[in-house]
């Protein structure tokens, strides 16, 4: 078995992905920026850790010489400019393309928000014009084109994969909500009655393997739930798994999200952070509806999602109590 190369395995999905493969006997090569505990954790049981920028040639082509699989992962998710999102995302998927070998595999982990909204209860299809609304989308999309340009040269030799919002254990934007539940608040912008798509990060982790495992190529998949959920919804099933049986319910007006999200952006870029909801954020929030159809991993790779969504968000739970970012 040739070496399976991971970008972004010290992030939430990457890091989760990075011990699934190797419970699967996946030999490992990890491209990181920095050393810290999990990838020294990670060294240990015998990865190969490149350090450095994507920027860096050298290191790149190092990482990714004669692996049979490149699992890209990481990327760009909190910018305060379109230019950040492009270099972060496009570029980096452009200079892990450029040394790669044809018959080398590439799998792109991408974003609904390459796709864009939907409307209404009518999901988003692989096959429907992509209408990315964000930076982020913008990118992402662009990352995508460029897999498809290498892919047209080595006989379609990648997969493309569009999670949904994806929640679980170390996750942090999410989190807000169980950060918030834990103080007793329950906030829900307008009504709450929006749905969007959500994916537990095991059962995406099970989609990527799928992925490099499989003999399918040349094709784009969303990876999501069966079933959409509310925003209430989604909230009343983390307060259930939290045991909160009295919370303050906070209904925000969505007139009150577009000021409030343009200063934060405003206020981001003067101090080189970037905050949970912005003037990017708000247009995403402003949309009636982010749901993607998923018969066609199902179909095509056989995946199904395997964890409920009230046993995930009890796993979720536990996790953040463990590990302190709840209280006990």
């Amino acid at each position: 078995m040739k070496d399976t190369l991971v970008t972004g395995a010290t992030g939430f999905i990457g890091s989760y992905l990075t011990e699934e493969l190797r419970a699967r006997g996946h030999r490992l090569r990890l491209l990181v920026r920095r050393r810290n505990a999990a990838v020294e954790q990670f060294e240990k049981n015998d990865a190969k850790i490149f350090i450095g920028d994507f920027t860096d040639n050298d290191i790149v082509r190092r990482a990714v010489e004669n692996c049979g699989t490149v699992i890209h992962v990481a990327g760009a998710t909190k910018k305060n400019s379109e230019k950040e999102y492009l270099e972060g995302n496009t570029l980096f998927t452009e200079k892990l393309l450029a040394p790669l070998a044809k018959e080398q595999r590439f799998i792109l982990i991408s974003s609904q928000a390459a796709a864009g909204p939907s409307t209404g209860n009518r999901s988003v299809t692989e096959s429907d014009p992509p209408r990315p609304l964000t930076w982020y989308g913008r990118s992402k999309l662009a990352a995508e084109e460029a897999v498809k340009r290498w892919g047209a040269d080595p006989d379609d030799n990648y997969l493309i994969l569009r999670p949904c919002s994806v929640f679980g254990p170390g996750e942090r934007d999410i989190y807000t909500i169980f950060r918030m539940l834990d103080r007793g608040v329950l906030t829900l912008l307008g009504t709450g009655e929006k749905r969007f798509s959500v994916v537990y990060v095991a059962d995406l982790s099970a989609a990527i393997i799928a992925a490099a495992e499989g003999g399918v190529t040349g094709k784009t998949f969303f990876v999501s739930n069966d079933a959409p959920v509310s925003w209430r919804e989604f909230s009343e099933e983390i307060r259930v798994a939290m045991g909160k049986k009295r919370v303050l319910r906070l209904m925000i007006p969505e007139w009150l999200a577009a000021p409030v999200g343009h200063t934060a952006g405003l206020i981001g870029k003067m101090v080189g952070k970037t905050f949970p909801v912005n003037g990017q954020k708000v247009i995403e929030m402003k949309q009636e509806a982010w749901i993607c159809a998923n018969d066609a991993i199902k179909k095509e790779l056989g995946w199904r999602q395997r964890t409920t969504l009230d046993r995930a968000m009890r796993d979720t739970v536990e996790w953040y109590r463990r590990n302190g970012w709840l209280s006990a």
